[in-house]
């Protein structure tokens, strides 16, 4: 593969693996554990039922008070500004190095938003938002490894799904009214 398709390529792939909630992507000193880390101090919210999210999967945990729609609103976007300033650090023009990276800081950021506890009218909402990231950071993974392998066919269709991903994921960020979760790169 080209150089220029797989400068190309990973510009695209930057733009996904940040699509959930915007940004780009930059190195830094930061390891993957440090990033998971320090993303975890973002929204913290008190325990009833919200989508929990564990090893790919999204189910109801137990939660307690329910959150009006401006703090659901307000923690949303706090968590998704941070995500977006973690990527930004991890900007790279190899999908190899920045995947991982930011693959570990979306999965705190979805922890994160599983924890939240929505009004009713927000519930469906919130969880197609994170299904929908965990299905782009799956895809960032696989792009990773299709890089590895140049496969630029696979590499295509994976950015052209996770396109269409980003597209549904910023329409229900929009309509919920989370700003900080419709930006990208």
């Amino acid at each position: 593969m080209s150089c220029t398709r797989l400068a190309a390529l990973t510009l695209a792939a930057t733009t996904l693996v940040v699509s959930g909630c915007g940004g780009s992507s930059k190195p830094s000193g930061t390891t993957t554990q440090q990033a998971a880390s320090s993303s975890t101090q973002t929204a913290q919210t008190p325990t009833t039922s919200s989508p929990q999210t564990t090893e790919g999967k999204t189910t109801l945990s137990s939660q307690t008070a329910q959150l009006t729609q401006a703090q659901l609103i307000a923690k949303t976007n706090a968590i998704c500004a941070h995500l977006n300033a973690k990527v930004i650090l991890y900007q790279n023009p190899n999908v190899t190095i920045t995947a991982p990276l930011v693959v570990a800081a979306e999965r705190v950021a979805l922890a994160q938003l599983s924890k939240l506890t929505p009004p009713a009218s927000m519930a469906e909402g919130l969880k197609q938002i994170i299904v929908i990231q965990q299905d782009i950071s799956n895809n960032t993974i696989k792009l990773a490894e299709y890089a590895k392998t140049k496969n630029a066919t696979s590499e295509g269709a994976t950015l052209d799904a996770g396109g269409i991903l980003q597209k549904q994921m910023f329409a229900i960020a929009a309509r919920e009214g989370f700003t900080e979760c419709t930006r990208s790169a």
